[in-house]
């Protein structure tokens, strides 16, 4: 069967080969669901099943308005590793911006470098600030083995430290605070540092100057 309901992502799964309540539960979703806490009770039963067939019904579980069972949902993909990363990439891609967001948030805990291109589009021009935040989060939680791509994503993380939206230079500068590769990055922190610091001091706005000088704690020496 397949889904793809409220700019979801379209999948097909066999609901023969799962067991009969979880079957039930991804039918369920795969329908629309009409209440928030079915939804939440769904997320749970699914994710506590851990079968590899039901991660894109997880993916699709992102787009229904419902916090609880998309983080829910998200810790599951998380669990799933590289298994999840084809259908998150279906995700940021589908016609529901929550759903972008979300699978986005879920690729940078992953940490695949393999999705860098893909964070690196959304962070440039995503359809609206919540996905571009997102991919920005996603940039500084890669786990880059590729010298390149990680020079990449920290040049387009100190250019979008002048974006003109407020949020996204936020999410820029907490991204670099929380760059995981940080050996990769030893040869740039002094510029990174000075960036941070025109940030701090001349940002028009007081939230993103609040973070970067939180930020200039880890890059101080």
């Amino acid at each position: 069967m397949m889904s793809g309901v409220n700019g979801g992502i379209d999948y097909e799964i066999d609901l023969s080969s799962l067991p009969e309540d979880v079957a039930r539960r991804v039918e369920y979703v795969q329908g629309g669901p009409d209440s928030p806490t079915a939804l939440i009770d769904a997320a749970h039963a699914i994710a506590a099943c851990r079968i590899s067939s039901t991660l894109p019904v997880m993916v699709d579980m992102l787009g229904f308005n419902n916090p609880i069972a998309a983080n829910i949902a998200i810790d599951a993909l998380v669990r799933g590793g590289k298994d999840s990363v084809e259908f998150l990439l279906k995700g940021v891609g589908a016609f529901n911006y929550a759903v972008n967001a979300y699978a986005l948030r879920a690729l940078g805990r992953i940490g695949d470098p393999a999705v860098v291109d893909v964070c690196m589009e959304c962070a440039r021009g995503g359809p609206i600030p919540n996905v571009r935040r997102a991919a920005c989060n996603a940039l500084g939680q890669l786990l880059y083995n590729d010298q390149a791509d990680c020079t990449g994503a920290v040049e387009l993380l100190l250019l979008l430290l002048q974006d003109p939206d407020w949020s996204v230079r936020y999410a820029s500068v907490s991204a670099l605070h929380q760059f995981k590769q940080w050996q990769m990055i030893e040869d740039v922190i002094p510029s990174i540092r000075a960036r941070l610091e025109q940030v701090a001091s001349q940002d028009s706005d007081r939230a993103v100057k609040a973070r970067a000088h939180v930020a200039l704690e880890r890059y101080a020496t």
